[in-house]
């Protein structure tokens, strides 16, 4: 190493994106593990459904939305805040 350089930026930086390829691959992986399968949440107010693509269509009040698979909603089936249908 050359003296007087700082290589825990780039240790860092490196870290980092190690971290978000192994949240996307896990993100990837469960959304495989959940497709077709739909969850609504205790008062029965939304239903969301993981559609081949992974992509998460949401119905709330009649109205329908899609968005991106997400660590949040991993997070609110694993404490019970979304439950399977």
């Amino acid at each position: 190493m050359g003296k007087g350089k700082d290589f825990g930026f780039r240790a860092t930086e490196e870290t980092r994106g190690a971290a978000e390829t192994q949240e996307r691959e896990y993100l990837k992986q469960k959304a495989q593990d959940l497709v077709g399968r739909t969850f609504q949440n205790q008062d029965q107010t939304l239903v969301v459904t993981v559609d081949d693509s992974g992509v998460l269509i949401e119905v709330r009040n009649g109205q329908r939305a899609a968005r991106p698979f997400c660590r949040s909603f991993v997070e609110a089936i694993e404490a019970g805040r979304l439950r399977g249908v």
